[in-house]
């Protein structure tokens, strides 16, 4: 290359650079102070949020207002005030909105499909507020797919349960909305089912009284409310009795424990036998001729 042609490179590049560099003057003198703005905006602004949300949820604690309300509205006015803070760095910077709108309406099918399941989700967070198969702190049952546990926490999306060996479920809420619910705590009083077995041997009189006394004895059955021992079913090895007996909810699974102990101790200080399964055989012994 010769000394001519690499100085008109060398100029060529630094013109380059010169208008480059006059370019981005230009560019931080008109859009640098809108962008330093729209960085402070952004910092003050999530801090804002954060201390509105952390008010109004003392608000709500002191009014006494229901947790499972509280923490949905708390969700949607987080989301919303997030989403108030993106359309003001928007409009701060001066972005074109047009080819925006243009390109949400353009996608819009696609982006309604791609998020069905979440408006069914939203959708059914809010029929379980309104509603109010369950709050917060309810051991509940999903019937659909056999999901048990306490209630922690209802979302804008979902419903998380903690069961008893301390795992975590969570369900979106439009499922859940749509499935059959137990709820076991929401009444004050439960009712203990057992069935108790007896040998065909032993009278019928006899084991109702001996259960029924068991049934009496412990302290956190209610007294006041039916007690019922009777017979179900002749069964292949056994006489099955129903047991009914009621107690407060949080004492359900203790009482039903307690009685079914309880009731095979007192069979075997009466030598009330509780059958095994069994079969009888009858072998027919014929002549030869």
């Amino acid at each position: 290359m010769e000394p001519e042609q690499v100085v008109d490179e060398v100029k060529a590049w630094a013109g380059l650079a010169e208008t480059a560099q006059g370019k981005m003057v230009d560019w931080l003198a008109s859009y640098g102070p809108k962008a330093l703005g729209a960085v402070v905006v952004y910092l003050l602004g999530g801090r804002l949020i954060r201390a509105m949300v952390r008010m109004s949820e003392k608000a709500m604690e002191k009014s006494a207002m229901d947790i499972s309300l509280s923490r949905f509205i708390l969700s949607v006015m987080n989301l919303t005030l997030k989403g108030l803070l993106v359309v003001i760095l928007v409009a701060m910077l001066e972005i074109p909105t047009n080819p925006i709108i243009a390109l949400v309406g353009a996608a819009g099918l696609g982006i309604g499909m791609a998020f069905q399941g979440s408006l069914a989700n939203f959708v059914g967070g809010i029929i379980i507020l309104v509603l109010r198969p369950f709050s917060i702190g309810d051991y509940v049952e999903e019937e659909d797919r056999g999901h048990v546990g306490t209630v922690i926490d209802i979302h804008i999306f979902y419903t998380t349960l903690r069961t008893k060996d301390n795992k975590r479920i969570t369900i979106p809420n439009g499922r859940l909305s749509n499935s059959g619910i137990i709820n076991y705590t929401r009444e004050e009083f439960r009712r203990v089912e057992l069935v108790i077995g007896a040998g065909y041997g032993v009278p019928a009189a006899k084991v109702r009284e001996n259960v029924l006394a068991v049934v009496q004895a412990h302290p956190l059955v209610l007294k006041d409310r039916e007690m019922f021992v009777g017979m179900k079913a002749h069964a292949e090895s056994a006489l099955l009795y129903d047991v009914f007996a009621w107690c407060r909810g949080e004492d359900f699974l203790q009482v039903k424990y307690e009685l079914l102990e309880q009731v095979k101790v007192r069979f075997d200080q009466e030598g009330i036998k509780i059958p095994y399964p069994q079969m009888e055989i009858l072998m027919k012994k014929e002549s030869i001729q």
